[in-house]
This record gives structure tokens, C-alpha cells and sequence, in this order.
């Protein structure tokens, strides 16, 4: 995605805010809609060196992730990880890691110093670990992949 993409519609569901408890029916299709389009929103406002937008985009997307994080380290990694230790693993380790990184940009940002780079980096980061978890959950009996359709 480039500045001259089209951003994706808005999320048919409501954002999750500040930490804000996942309304029930919300899948993670639809996390992973309002996570690209926050990133929109966000590269945007970088791509124009707005502070105050990017600040204002980097905390909505903060908190869709973290919330979509903690609720499959929370509902799905266990179950997984009765079927496939491996694979539960390989996933917390990811999680791990963008943690790391959304700290990292976290406080780039804060300081006033945020990176366009960075964050096209992080975006490019999430979406191959969405593609990785899609393809375990493929694998899986549909008791556990539909988990992360709920």
C-alpha cells in the first residue's frame, strides 16, 4: 500500500478504543480491517508530517492491536497449544516481537520523531504474521479455527 492506494471501507464494527472489551460477534477479520485502516490513516498523517494526526491515529491503532493481541493470546493460543505446542510457540514468539516493535514506534512517536519507514515496516510485519496465523489455523480442526471467527 502506497500513498496513492485507496483506503480500505471502514470496519462494519466499532473500533476498539483505549482497551475497550471486544463486543461480542467481533471477529478477527474485522480487527484486521480497522487495523489496515487505522494504518491508512496513520501513514497518512506521516506522509504529511501531522503530528497531532499521527499521534491521534498511532493511539486508536495501539489499542486495536493490543486488544486483538491479548484476545488470541487469551482464546486461541491455548487451544492451540493443546494440539500443536510448536505452533502456539511460534505465535507467542510473534507477539513477542510486535510488541517490541509497537513499543519502539510508540516511542518515536511520543518523542516527535516518527518514522514513515518504520511504520510501513510494522504494517508489512503484521501482515505477514496475520498470514502465518491464518495458515495454522487452516490446519486445525474447525472447533479451534473458528475461535478467531467469533
Amino acid at each position: 500500500m502506497n500513498s496513492n492506494d485507496t483506503p480500505p471501507s471502514p470496519p462494519s464494527t466499532p473500533r476498539l478504543m483505549n482497551g475497550s472489551v471486544r463486543p461480542s460477534g467481533v471477529s478477527w477479520v474485522a480487527d484486521d480491517e480497522a487495523i489496515d485502516a487505522t494504518f491508512v490513516l496513520l501513514l497518512r498523517a506521516l506522509e504529511g508530517q501531522d503530528l497531532g494526526a499521527v499521534a491521534c491515529a498511532w493511539k486508536e491503532l495501539e489499542a486495536i492491536l493490543v486488544t486483538h493481541l491479548d484476545d488470541e493470546e487469551q482464546r486461541v493460543t491455548p487451544r492451540i497449544a493443546a494440539i500443536q505446542l510448536r505452533q502456539a510457540l511460534a505465535i507467542l514468539q510473534e507477539h513477542r516481537f510486535l510488541r517490541g516493535r509497537l513499543r519502539e514506534l510508540g516511542k518515536a512517536i511520543d518523542g516527535g520523531r516518527p518514522c514513515l519507514v518504520d511504520a510501513r515496516s510494522f504494517r508489512d510485519e503484521l501482515r505477514a504474521h496475520a498470514r502465518h496465523e491464518a495458515d495454522i489455523l487452516r490446519a486445525l480442526p474447525d472447533e479451534v479455527a473458528s475461535l478467531a471467527r467469533r
